[in-house]
């Protein structure tokens, strides 16, 4: 029976082991997309873009991502570009993303020390399998974190600390999330007066209610299982600088 692989430059499947968790992306700079490879035992496999295919690289800037039994890391790479510079976040066995700080392009190999074992000290399950992209167009990557179990949990632009870090975003939650259509859910906020809005994923407002300064828990509408937006919208006060929306994606299930 044929296996499915992906192929080295040499025309032999790449194999890394158990649990691979690949990323597309540009380690050295050179405009062409490297391939970075996570697996059991914690080390990231680099495969550079060549001519001939993916010219395997080895372990890639000595890292080994926190496991708990002090066995296997399950490592996912989840490096993001922020201003111009990449940034290497990782997720680990425990459910923590670690933070290794920025790859040199001219050095992309180089080691990279741990800058921070817990990335926004966020946690949400067992294997943290993250991703970071601008979902929401304020020009700061968001979170995504899936885990163990099948949830995926979403972190508003802010609390990761790349680039700036809106002290309004740092005390918001939406929760639970994923939660059960027949689940009460809450935009937790402890913040200024503003908008609440929901949306469906397309646009079109689903739900939209004002809330005065120190507003807490903030009960969401009873939506049908799928997909939406929920955004906070802070009031702007005269003469301030204007506070981005931060934004949340909510999923309900059945």
């Amino acid at each position: 029976m044929e296996t499915l692989a992906v192929v080295d430059a040499e025309g032999a499947p790449i194999d890394v082991g158990q649990f691979a968790a690949p990323q597309l992306v540009d380690l050295d700079a050179d405009g062409a997309l490297d391939l970075l490879v996570g697996h059991k035992n914690g080390t990231l496999k680099a495969f550079l873009s060549c001519p001939e295919g993916w010219c395997a690289q080895g372990d890639w800037a000595g890292i080994v991502v926190d496991n708990t039994l002090g066995i296997n890391g399950y490592s996912i790479p989840a490096l993001v570009a922020v201003e111009g510079a990449l940034h290497a976040y990782v997720g680990n066995e425990t459910g923590r993303v670690q933070y290794f700080g920025e790859v040199d392009a001219g050095n992309w190999a180089a080691e990279l020390p741990e800058v921070d074992n817990s990335a926004g000290d966020f946690a949400p399950g067992l294997r943290a399998a993250p991703a970071l992209g601008d979902l929401n167009g304020d020009g700061l990557p968001e979170l995504l974190i899936g885990i163990q179990n099948g949830g995926v949990r979403m972190y508003a632009s802010g609390p990761m600390g790349v680039g700036s870090t809106p002290a309004v975003a740092m005390k918001m939650a939406l929760y639970p999330n994923p939660g059960s259509a027949s689940a009460l859910h809450h935009l937790d906020g402890r913040g200024p007066a503003g908008t609440i809005e929901v949306l469906a994923l397309g646009g079109q407002e689903l739900a939209r209610w004002q809330v005065v300064a120190g507003w807490s828990a903030e009960a969401l509408p009873v939506l049908a299982p799928g997909a939406y937006l929920v955004r906070f919208v802070p009031q702007q006060k005269t003469g301030a600088d204007e506070s981005a929306p931060v934004s949340f994606r909510w999923f309900v299930q059945r």
